[in-house]
Order: structure tokens, then sequence, then C-alpha cells
């Protein structure tokens, strides 16, 4: 975990209302977001999302930076719920404080399990948020496993999306937070979690 330096300020109120330093960690450039899987029979799958934005027009995970006094638990709840167009209500910031957290950079992600939903059932979904996210597709757990340890030889790597032939790119600093997650082993590497599902 990132130390961080927070004023005496901070540390007082810290002790006094009894909240975890981390959730101090105010909008300083600090981005955050949610590494999402799901069983779905004795399968894990991974929710990934299209980002058209910029540089990248890849696939990756769900977040962005925080608005001003935002935690970085609300940060990571607010922007999984908008980036999946509302229709997952949380994770809640309180059920993601004090767990660990992926890093790449300045970017915290939690490693968080939700119900499946199918991706036609999210693009279809009416939501308020502005729409920073277009198009979701579950990939099994296994081969983005595979895709995050392999070497690369193309300058990028790729996944195959739930009944899909084609293979889908994903987004490089996507792919940094979410080998850290499998380091750390917040990622499972199997779906062996789902066997009791």
């Amino acid at each position: 975990m990132r130390s961080l330096r927070l004023p005496i300020s901070a540390l007082l109120l810290s002790c006094t209302l009894g909240f975890p330093l981390t959730s101090l960690a105010k909008d300083k450039g600090i981005s955050a977001g949610i590494i999402a899987y799901a069983c779905s029979g004795q399968s894990a799958y991974v929710l990934l999302a299209y980002d058209p934005e910029g540089d990248r027009k890849a696939w990756g995970s769900f977040g962005g930076s925080a608005k001003s006094g935002e935690t970085v638990e609300e940060t990571a709840s607010r922007e999984f719920h908008e980036e999946t167009r509302c229709v997952y209500p949380g994770p809640s910031p309180r059920e993601l404080a004090g767990k660990p957290t992926a890093s790449w950079g300045r970017f915290e992600s939690y490693v968080v399990r939700v119900p499946f939903v199918p991706a036609s059932v999210i693009e279809k979904a009416p939501c308020y948020a502005k729409q920073e996210r277009r198009d979701w597709i579950w990939v099994s757990l296994e081969d983005l496993v595979q895709a995050l340890e392999a070497p690369v030889s193309s300058g990028h790597r790729e996944v195959r999306a739930l009944f899909a032939k084609k293979r889908y790119k994903l987004w490089d600093r996507s792919v940094k937070v979410m080998q850290d997650a499998l380091s750390k082993g917040l990622l499972p590497k199997n779906s062996s979690m789902c066997a009791d599902s």
C-alpha cells in the first residue's frame, strides 16, 4: 500500500472519527476504480469496457479521477456505477474501506466480485451519468490471466470476449493495474472460487 503524507489536521480527524487513513486520500491527482469479476456457473469472468477517449481506444477495467472532496473509495464506487451505465449500485465506499488495492502510478483499483449481468443488459440500461464508456464484454478469467502473464511481442495484449471469436486489445494502463492485482493475489488466477456458486 502506498504511504500517504497527510497534514496533522487530517491525522487528528482520523483519530477522532476513527476513519482509516487511506479514506482521507483526497483528489490530489489520485484516480480510483474497480476490477469487477463474476461467476456464471462454475466459471469466472472479468467485466471490461471500451474506452474511446484520447490515446486509449482499447478495453480495460473501470475508474477515473476523483471529484473535489472525494475519497479513494467514493471515487472507485462512483466511477464503477457510472461506467457500467448505473447497472451496479455498488460496491459502496463503506464496503471498500480498508480493502487492499492494486495500483499503478497514482491509480488505485479494488478487485470486487459482482453479480453476472449480460453485457447486452448493461448496454441498454438507462443511466443519468455522462457515458465515458461504450460497449462492455465479459472475458474469461483464465484468458485474461494468460494475457496479463504472457510476454508481449506485438506491442499490446488481447483477450477474447465471452461468446465471441474476435480478440480485443487491452489498454496498457489498465493492464498494469490488473497485473498488480494479480501479483498481489487480489485478482484470482482461476475459477476455483466459483465452484461453490
